[in-house]
């Protein structure tokens, strides 16, 4: 067969499968030492405003249990930012070897929403700027979201998930774009009540994702191992607010 006798979707490359390597190790290093330092400044920031004198000794052993939190969980957070820097760099020399698989998505989707936590968190910023940062990382989330669940293949316990989550971010901005058109204050009463169902859609699907990885562990593998290191970095991000906040709840 000729070249001209193949079809022209062979004919373009579509980049090498992503292998875990050398430059991926280092690129997860380099990303959980930015988010260990982003954790850090937090402190830092928090500590600088902080009397001790006026806290008891029980409350600042809750406030080193919360940054040893931190230090645990920033492996997984910087897995998500390298994910979210892998998958802009394979669209912008439009590889489509990643994101594939759910996982990959969910990675992805996750260092999104980590970068966006750590810019609206930094020092001195102010309210309009947060604002804006927040509503601007929700409307990638969504449109991320959106290229999950459409280009994701199945199997259908994966794609639902990522669709009920795509419909949750979705409301989610409209849900915003409605509180701007309205001038309803972010604290009033009536919009947290409308933030309920998106939240509620997202919770959904973060269940629906942790059926559909225990269906994978009972059969046959079928996918890689970056698939399996988003869902466990899915795992490590809902259960560090989880924690953290119970340890609030009990101090």
């Amino acid at each position: 067969m000729t070249d001209a006798d193949r079809p022209a979707d062979s004919a373009q490359p579509s980049g090498r499968p992503l292998r875990l390597s050398i430059g991926l190790l280092l690129l997860w290093t380099t990303t959980t030492a930015l988010a260990l330092g982003l954790a850090s400044g937090l402190a830092r920031s928090r500590d600088a405003s902080f009397d001790a004198h006026l806290h008891s000794i029980s409350y600042q052993r809750m406030l080193r249990k919360q940054d040893l939190l931190w230090f645990m969980a920033a492996p997984a957070y910087g897995a998500a930012l390298a994910a979210a820097v892998v998958a802009a760099y394979k669209g912008a020399t439009q590889q489509r070897d990643f994101p594939t698989q759910p996982g990959h998505w969910i990675a992805v989707l996750l260092g999104i929403g980590t970068l966006g936590f750590f810019a609206t968190m930094i020092p001195d910023t102010d309210g309009p700027t947060q604002r804006l940062v927040a509503t601007a990382v929700i409307i990638t989330l969504a449109v991320v979201g959106c290229l999950a669940a459409s280009s994701t293949p199945g199997p259908r316990r994966w794609r639902s998930a990522l669709v009920v989550n795509a419909a949750g971010l979705c409301a989610l901005v409209a849900v915003m774009i409605a509180g701007r058109a309205s001038e309803l204050d972010a604290a009033a009463p009536a919009m947290w009540m409308l933030l309920v169902l998106p939240a509620l859609a997202i919770a959904v699907a973060v269940a629906m994702a942790a059926f559909a990885a225990a269906v994978d562990l009972v059969r046959p593998p079928s996918q890689g191992l970056f698939h399996w290191a988003g869902i466990l970095t899915l795992a490590v991000l809902v259960a560090h607010p989880a924690i953290a906040l119970s340890l609030l709840w009990n101090f």
